[in-house]
């Protein structure tokens, strides 16, 4: 997931549009908008780690354990919340970059976790040693799908969409769009380090097996989410559900959520592009005509 993005107050009409259009970013998930607070507060145990990379059935197992009744952080709420996309960028910035102070304790990611009791995809999973440590006694789930499978199927979303001219070019416009854009272009960049399409597949078999190392001593799953409710209710120890296990988006329908959830914040870019193309004409028109008035 690489994109786009004033930063708003929480009760402008565009807030409130985004929570009421909460499904756009959050697929069917239970839980809905949450507004996340730069100060860490937890109300109730962190349970589940599900530290796969994007792609690899994020988004249907978040859904998956919010019906078991686990209410699950995905990296899809950054664009519900652009504040988070602000928090990530520093965390990411001081791993990676050596800015400001790394995150590595339950207090440091409670500021976005705190609500929430599961967590999978990016910017997660890039701090996968770093949350074992902060939640010791949660589960450790590592969703995994056969490597050429997942290889594709990024590229043709993530990798797709972090080569965008466009958005790149448009989240200069806004300050929404801008935060989104620096938070997923540096989880995305520093992770497969700048090149997904080349270095992606190496990467992926790296985090399994850092993923395996760190769980060592802690409750532990390896899963396919093709594979259904039963290993999962299984390892949290819950009943299997009646319905059908959810389905999470394919390559069409991930480019498809981003543009309807970025649909505003793209308009508030135009507009503004607009108004500085307007002030640059007419800023050059009264700079030639000054220039003429000067030759005559």
């Amino acid at each position: 997931m690489s994109m786009l993005f004033h930063l708003a107050n929480f009760n402008s009409p565009t807030c409130r549009q985004l929570a009421k259009e909460s499904r756009c970013a959050a697929g069917s998930y239970v839980t809905m908008v949450v507004k996340e607070s730069t100060e860490p507060s937890r109300s109730r145990p962190f349970e589940i780690l599900a530290l796969g990379l994007s792609r690899s059935g994020t988004d249907s197992l978040c859904k998956a354990l919010e019906i078991l009744g686990y209410p699950c952080y995905h990296g899809w709420r950054t664009l519900d919340d652009p504040k988070q996309s602000i928090l990530w960028s520093q965390a990411i910035e001081a791993k990676y970059e050596n800015k400001g102070e790394t995150w590595e304790g339950e207090e440091d990611f409670d500021r976005i976790l705190g609500p929430y009791s599961a967590c999978t995809d990016l910017p997660c999973a890039m701090f996968a040693t770093e949350l074992i440590h902060a939640y010791p006694d949660a589960k450790i789930i590592l969703n995994m799908r056969p490597r050429e499978e997942w290889y594709r199927s990024i590229v043709k979303s993530v990798d797709a969409k972090m080569r965008s001219r466009t958005g790149w070019i448009m989240s200069k416009f806004d300050s929404e769009m801008s935060n989104i854009n620096r938070c997923w272009s540096k989880a995305n960049g520093h992770y497969f380090r700048w090149d997904l399409a080349r270095n992606g597949k190496h990467i992926y078999d790296e985090h399994a097996a850092l993923v395996r190392g760190a769980a060592v001593g802690n409750q532990f799953l390896e899963y396919d989410p093709h594979q259904g409710w039963e290993p999962l209710c299984t390892f949290l120890d819950r009943p299997i559900p009646k319905e059908s296990f959810p389905s999470g988006n394919v390559a069409q329908e991930f480019h498809s959520r981003i543009e309807t959830c970025m649909r505003s914040r793209f308009v508030r870019a135009m507009r503004n592009l607009g108004v500085t193309c307007l002030i640059g004409m007419g800023a050059g028109l009264t700079g030639y005509m000054g220039w003429a008035t000067w030759l005559e």
